[in-house]
């Protein structure tokens, strides 16, 4: 059963940064690293990256 949703900052490492010369290669990257093999965050979702963070939903199961 969904109970709420946490919000969460994830730093993201500078390797997302690198190379990148818009926004939406950022996001991929960090959705690369927060979702792809290995899969660190299970079940989570960015909602925005600002200052080295990616601000991220977590739905939480009870």
């Amino acid at each position: 059963m969904l109970a709420s949703n946490i919000v969460t900052s994830i730093v993201l490492p500078s390797w997302v940064y690198e190379g990148t010369k818009t926004e939406k290669e950022i996001a991929s990257n960090a959705h690369i690293y927060i979702t792809c093999v290995p899969n660190r965050y299970q079940g989570y979702r960015i909602l925005k990256i600002e200052n080295g963070m990616a601000i991220c939903e977590r739905a939480q199961v009870n």
